[in-house]
């Protein structure tokens, strides 16, 4: 069975190509067991980052692209887990006992979250948004309004985001709702 379209829609029926990045993880070895994991949670986050990443080359537009849809984004994000994140993840007491569990010399980090068991999930999943929670606005009650101070590490975190250029991508103000 043949499909046809007036000639003036003949686009419409073209297959879309467009590039799929891939993500690599590091082979290297490592001189900690918190290099590892922190390794391993930017590996994972970029696993999802690189789905929106595709793109056709034959579109050009004129806007920067959402934040989401650009490789500098999740750079830049990669950074504020290494600077923000990580740091206060690897106090909690399910990272101590994973250390003493996983040989960090041998693992890499798309291999680390094999040795991943529900429980650990579970508590990493709740320290990971306890620590973006904490990233947030303090409500402050003046008289009858309510007032938000921002914190130092959410002025860090928004200059973290920001693009090195403005074509790199476009982001909205970072506020409690985004983060």
């Amino acid at each position: 069975m043949s499909i046809t379209c007036p000639p003036h829609l003949a686009h419409l029926l073209d297959h879309i190509t467009y590039e799929i990045p891939k993500i690599v993880p590091q082979e290297t070895t490592y001189d900690s067991f918190d290099a590892l994991c922190c390794e391993a949670i930017i590996y994972r986050v970029n696993t999802v980052l690189t789905f929106f990443h595709r793109h056709n080359t034959d579109v050009v537009r004129d806007l920067p692209p959402p934040f989401i849809l650009s490789p500098q984004f999740a750079e830049r994000f990669a950074l504020v887990i290494r600077k923000l994140i990580y740091p206060i993840l690897s106090n909690s007491r399910q990272l101590r006992l994973l250390s003493s569990t996983i040989n960090y010399k041998s693992t890499n980090s798309e291999s680390f979250w094999t040795y991943i068991d529900d429980i650990s999930k579970a508590a990493l999943k709740l320290v990971w948004s306890t620590t973006w929670e904490n990233l947030k606005p303090v409500e402050i009650m003046k008289g009858e309004e309510i007032i938000h101070r921002v914190k130092e590490s959410t002025k860090e975190l928004r200059s973290l985001l920001q693009p090195a250029s403005p074509n790199d991508y476009d982001i909205p103000h970072i506020g409690t709702l985004e983060i």
